[in-house]
């Protein structure tokens, strides 16, 4: 295996980890002791393979390869949710934020004017 999926494998069992981390932190605050433990077996299981991963002249198991598998889906959904905020954050910048901001620079002359049309712009009316 080159080095760049070893690091990728590395990075991928690091992100599972840390999300079940978070899965055990949220399981603890709701009082859920078997998700909390299930979790944390998780968060084992990946801090374990990415210890192993690391070692020199790592050879990839049958069962790495599943516990990477899910790691890759997990790793792909995050970033398909990261993906539709951002495309979200766009799409208000360019429907919402810059016309307003476009009608100021361009309708206003006086700080009044700025005030009054900002005022009408960004309120929550």
């Amino acid at each position: 295996m080159n080095q760049t999926y070893i690091q990728t494998f590395i990075d991928m069992a690091r992100s599972s980890e840390i999300s079940a981390e978070r899965v055990m932190d949220y399981n603890h605050q709701k009082h859920d002791e078997q998700g909390e433990k299930t979790a944390e077996v998780m968060r084992n299981d990946y801090m374990a393979l990415g210890e192993r991963l690391k070692q020199h002249e790592y050879i990839l198991t049958k069962n790495d390869a599943a516990k990477l598998l899910v790691s890759a889906y997990v790793v792909k959904q995050q970033l398909e949710e990261n993906i539709a905020r951002i495309k979200i954050a766009i799409t208000g910048y360019q429907t919402d934020i810059m016309p307003k901001l476009n009608r100021i620079i361009n309708e206003c002359q006086t700080y009044e004017d700025v005030r009054k049309l900002s005022e009408e712009l960004f309120s929550n009316n």
